[in-house]
């Protein structure tokens, strides 16, 4: 996770990726914040294999700010694939500027 620096993603002709496995809690509530701080090219921002295999919950930004997914791990997951991406010939070479990925507990 980028908790200090910065990440940066840009499209061209292929799709630039981040992803990261992130080992939890079973059967608890968690809230990932992505703080993005330029954003050139459309960014997905997704929550996978949450409640299971191929599951996932993505949502798309289009500007600066913090941005929030929350989720609940299923009874049987304790490990979460967090993965941020800009999908390929956006028609922009405006790079996206991610300063901090976090997940925390929801209580």
């Amino acid at each position: 996770m980028v908790q200090t620096g910065s990440a940066i993603l840009v499209s061209g002709s292929n799709t630039d990726r981040l992803t990261q496995k992130v080992g939890l809690e079973k059967g608890k509530t968690y809230k990932l914040s992505v703080e993005v701080e330029s954003c050139g090219a459309e960014l997905s921002i997704s929550v996978n294999d949450y409640n299971g295999r191929y599951t996932k919950l993505e949502e798309a930004v289009n500007e600066a700010g913090i941005k929030e997914i929350v989720f609940t791990t299923a009874s049987h997951i304790d490990t979460v694939e967090v993965a941020l991406q800009v999908l390929r010939y956006q028609g922009t070479d405006e790079p996206v500027v991610i300063k901090k990925v976090v997940v925390t507990e929801v209580k």
